[in-house]
């Protein structure tokens, strides 16, 4: 066999794989892995509501004295990384109350009643992880007074119409992460809300707090890919 054409074929083959080589590596495209961060969250709590003052009413010349009530609560929210989300919360209670209305000549001394009160807010939530972990939550939005009724014979009791109130909740406790996706919390919120004065004198207060402390867990949704 001929010794140059040997050592051509040879150079053409080593050049041949020096130019596939390039051309291979960039067909190779990155898949996507999946991490454990989850793309969102949803939580699901309940806990007792205590309202710490009394809602006066100028529009319907009434007194609201709530008593303690169970309240649930969920949201869902999008993770914004170093354990923090935002989303949407909701809470509903059907609370017990006595009824003070100059409108509705029974109960102008008084009646037992009850009410919806509905939360809808956007919340901050900070926290979690595995193992033992504080947690923060902040929400803003609105605290909506509907359906109101007496206890005797289920009279509908003025407001006819939902009551919105603005109200800040400031939220503190502590939580224990079973992984990095399923989180069991304990928390106390104290909220705020301001009601409106239309028809209030002006030693009148129109605000009011409210505590809850409330045991839920969280879960994640979806996965981030990396």
């Amino acid at each position: 066999m001929n010794s140059g054409a040997t050592v051509h074929r040879l150079l053409a083959a080593l050049i041949a794989v020096l130019l596939a080589a390039p051309l291979a590596s960039a067909q190779v495209l990155p898949v996507p892995r999946r991490s454990s961060v989850p793309v969102a969250w949803g939580s699901l709590s309940a806990g007792l509501l205590q309202f710490n003052d009394r809602v006066y009413d100028g529009r319907t010349e009434s007194v609201w004295d709530f008593g303690s009530t169970l309240q649930y609560r969920g949201s869902i929210e999008m993770d914004i990384g170093n354990r923090g989300s935002v989303g949407l919360v909701v809470g509903l209670a059907d609370a017990p109350l006595t009824y003070y209305g100059a409108q509705v000549p029974e109960c102008s001394g008084g009646c037992d009643a009850h009410a919806k009160i509905w939360t809808l807010a956007a919340g901050l939530h900070i926290g979690g992880g595995q193992g033992f972990h504080q947690i923060i939550d902040i929400s803003a939005g609105a605290l909506v007074y509907r359906d109101f009724t007496s206890d005797n014979g289920d009279a509908t009791l003025p407001p006819e119409s939902p009551d919105k109130d603005i109200t800040l909740a400031v939220g503190y406790g502590f939580g224990w992460g079973f992984s990095e996706r399923m989180q069991l919390m304990l928390v106390q919120d104290a909220a705020y809300a301001l009601h409106q004065r239309e028809g209030l004198s002006g030693g009148q207060n129109s605000s009011s707090t409210q505590y809850t402390t409330r045991l839920g867990l969280r879960v994640g949704l979806g996965s981030k890919a990396r």
